[in-house]
Order: C-alpha cells, then structure tokens, then sequence
C-alpha cells in the first residue's frame, strides 16, 4: 500500500483510512475481481488496521478464479505478474509456519493460497482454472487448516507425500494444559464440485 502511494504521489499518513485513494484504488479492484459492485461490498478493519472487505463466497472463489487464470496467463499482464511473485515467492503470503506459506511451499507453484477472517479461506489453482473460497460455520479458525490441505488433497494438487509434509496443518494434535495429547483436529468430508 505505502508503494503504490509513493508511486501515485499520493499521502502516506492516512493511508490505512477507507477514504484514502490508495484504499479506494484496492477497494474497486476488489469489486472488478469479484463481480460484486462497491457500493455492496461490507467493510471492516482488519488486524493491521486497514480495510478488510465481505462478501459472498462464491464472488471470492470466482475472483480467485480470476487469479488462477492470471497465473495460466489469460488474464492482463499486471495480474499475471502479480501471481508469478506470489507463486514464486510464497513466504511473502504469510510469513514461516503459516498454512498459507508452507501450503503454497509444498505446492511448488501449483496454487495460490490464502486465509481470510473468521474462518474463511481462498485457493487459485491454475492448471485447472479453480478459484476455491471456504468457510467454517461457526468462524473458528481451528479447522480451517485441516479443511484447506484436505481441499487440496481431494482435488489432486497434493501427493500424499505432500499432505504428510502437511501433516501438522492436516491434522493438527490438540494438546491439553499439561502438554498432553488429548485429540486431533481433522476435516471429514468429500469434496463435490463442479468445475
């Protein structure tokens, strides 16, 4: 955001704020992606203090989709060019030790993974064109790991092999106060979906 004020000429002080240009600039690049006009899009404000957005899952999954055929290249070279970063440089999602990180790492490039607010989650899987956005019910983020590597694993962008390299995020151990393993998490489902 601080770049693309600088490259704008325009103030950094204020940049978080949702009348700021930069954040109305992201706000309408949200609306184009997702299909959803601006004016219906529900804002909030997220961890770091800046704008998040609500909407519709399957309005995050078709611009995810978008992505994904960003990255498969039919889509404008700016959005192109973003994806090939993110596909090739995945710690800049989310920092070491996060799923969307270590996901994306496992995956090699096959996918562009992210996690939302409140349990919610998005994928772009550009060999076939997918945009994928999930949620879990009651917005506890606990599941949400389980569900995503079990998302991938049903739509064949993970070897076992991979989802063993997961297998912390896949079925994360529940530990009581004394360090004890006392459960597991683990997302029981099949997938069904049409392309």
């Amino acid at each position: 955001m601080l770049v693309l004020c600088v490259h704008h000429g325009w103030p950094i002080e204020d940049y978080t704020e949702g009348h700021h240009p930069v954040q109305k600039l992201i706000l309408s690049k949200v609306a184009e992606l997702t299909g959803v006009p601006t004016e219906k899009i529900g804002q909030g404000i997220d961890g770091c203090g800046v704008p998040v957005f609500a909407l519709p899952f399957k309005n995050l999954a078709l611009a995810f989709a978008r992505l994904a055929e960003a990255a498969a290249g039919s889509q404008p070279e700016p959005m192109a060019r973003l994806m090939k970063a993110a596909l090739d440089h995945p710690e800049m999602m989310a920092g070491d030790d996060r799923i969307c990180t270590e996901v994306m790492r496992v995956g090699r490039g096959r996918f562009l993974a992210k996690t939302g607010a409140e349990g919610s989650y998005a994928l772009a899987l550009p060999d076939s064109g997918l945009g994928v956005a999930l949620g879990i019910e009651d917005g506890h983020a606990r599941a949400v790991n389980a569900a995503v590597v079990e998302v991938l694993l049903q739509l064949g962008q993970l070897s076992r092999e991979d989802t063993a390299r997961l297998a912390a995020f896949h079925r994360p151990v529940i530990k009581n106060h004394k360090g004890q393993d006392v459960g597991y998490i683990e997302a029981i489902f099949d997938l069904n979906y049409q392309a």
